[in-house]
């Protein structure tokens, strides 16, 4: 960011480093999108994005913020916390990047050009 001054980014975390994402959101920063991010007591930045399974362990503590949110900002919740639904009941597999297979492939997530981001679904390889 040092280097690329006025330039926007975009953050994606895993798991671990879904909360560094968190962390490191901010004004100069278009987007941060985390995938199964361990839990962080902290509220969400409008740049901020959860991507989450059901089955999933290590964000399983995000849900009664995504339920205060959605009696709250129903419209905001929806688009900043995305939940899929457990497939496989095994929580080492829900954990995987693999779950992103199942979002709609032409869902929008974050913003960007356009105050969009289109996250295109495709095998991930890590």
């Amino acid at each position: 960011m040092k280097k690329y001054k006025g330039h926007k980014f975009e953050l994606l975390g895993h798991s671990q480093s879904g909360i560094i994402v968190n962390n490191l959101c901010s004004n100069k920063v278009r987007n941060c999108i985390s995938l199964n991010p361990a839990y962080k007591n902290a509220t969400l930045k409008n740049n901020e994005f959860i991507i989450r399974s059901k089955g999933d362990v290590a964000s399983k503590l995000t849900e009664p913020k995504k339920l205060i949110n959605s009696v709250l900002y129903p419209k905001w919740s929806k688009k900043h916390i995305i939940t899929i639904d457990d497939k496989t009941g095994n929580p080492i597999t829900e954990h995987k990047v693999d779950i992103l297979d199942r979002l709609n492939p032409n869902m929008v997530i974050g913003r960007g050009m356009g105050n969009q981001l289109m996250i295109i679904n495709t095998k991930y390889k890590i």
